[in-house]
């Protein structure tokens, strides 16, 4: 078995865990996919909900049964959303996580890593931040690896030149997941395959380990 760490699609694998991501503007059977799942409002999202909607998002994530909220964020190249905004709807988020005694939450960030971590901080979350689909720079990849936080890999495996990729060699295994996201372009085994060629480790290696993190996680 290996584990799909952070993906969107609820079909079920052989062979395959999936750490599925719940949109709860489908409903409640959201809440039934997947082996595993987490549960967020995207910053993408946001203008989906209204203030009204806060009381109904808090009952949903306290009630639900999910491993932890995700994933959740800011993402400076989705205009439509203004930042400030963004920023509020995390952190309204991160107190969520918070209420819930989650040890670790799934992070989208695009270009805002210092004011993730500023918002973590002024909020008071103490758990362990794991980026998905990853693309911080080496100085960026070291402040969060020193912080305790963790990084799932997925798109970025594909793309040799990205900031991602030279920061993957620095990223200790034991810290290390691998995910589909919401695209169909290559399969789980294909980014497991990926990143241990790259990383001159054994898929099993690699796949025994990524199981072994999210299970240290599970029981912080």
């Amino acid at each position: 078995m290996i584990l799909n760490f952070h993906t969107h699609s609820p079909r079920k694998e052989d062979g395959v865990i999936s750490f599925y991501n719940a949109d709860i503007r489908n409903g409640e059977k959201e809440f039934t996919l997947g082996d595993y799942r987490c549960a967020g409002i995207h910053p993408w999202w946001i203008d989906d909900f209204d203030e009204e909607s806060r009381d109904k998002i808090l009952k949903t994530f306290l009630s639900e049964s999910i491993t932890c909220i995700g994933e959740i964020g800011l993402d400076r190249s989705f205009k439509s959303v203004e930042f400030s905004k963004q920023v509020e709807f995390f952190e309204f988020q991160l107190k969520i996580a918070i209420d819930r005694k989650d040890k670790f939450i799934i992070i989208h960030c695009v270009r805002a890593y210092q004011e993730i971590l500023n918002s973590v901080k002024k909020v008071g979350y103490k758990g362990v931040l794991v980026f998905h689909d990853y693309n911080g720079n080496e100085e960026m990849t070291e402040k969060l690896l020193g912080r305790g936080d963790y990084f799932s890999y997925g798109n970025m495996l594909f793309q040799k030149e990205s900031k991602a990729m030279n920061s993957l060699s620095h990223i200790p295994l034991n810290r290390l997941f691998i995910e589909t996201d919401d695209q169909s372009r290559f399969s789980i085994d294909e980014a497991y395959r990926e990143a241990s060629i790259f990383l001159g480790i054994k898929m099993d290696n690699l796949s025994q380990q990524s199981m072994k993190n999210f299970i240290y996680l599970k029981n912080l």
